[in-house]
């Protein structure tokens, strides 16, 4: 889930609500933050989330309206993806680039092992 200012923000309808939410992002932070629940054959249930920041570069319309017409911005969470083109609107990721992209790896990893091996 995407979040600025504790607002969230979901996959664009369209690709007016496409740059609408560029356009909110652009020279900004937000929030990316992906929940999980692990849970082993024994029943031990681990929940845990993770919180990633990233930072838009100010972009611009033109840049905006580009990157929309690649088609990847639509059927993604804050109609971007890092993984993408979209990586050319970023300016800084602080925290996790996987949680990112969908899923924290390296923290998920760590959970895992604590599950199966703790």
């Amino acid at each position: 889930m995407i979040s600025i200012e504790g607002k969230l923000i979901g996959k664009p309808l369209n690709n007016n609500d496409a740059f609408n939410i560029l356009k909110s992002l652009d020279g900004r932070k937000h929030q990316v933050r992906t929940g999980i629940c692990l849970i082993n054959k024994k029943g031990k249930k681990i929940v845990f989330s993770v919180e990633t920041e990233v930072e838009f570069g100010r972009n611009g319309d033109k840049l905006i309206w580009n990157y929309i017409n690649t088609g990847e911005a639509m059927n993604r969470a804050g109609a971007y993806a890092i993984q993408g083109k979209g990586a050319a609107l970023i300016k800084a990721v602080y925290g996790s680039y996987t949680n990112v992209v969908g899923i924290p790896l390296n923290e998920l990893i760590e959970k895992i092992k604590e599950i199966l091996y703790k």
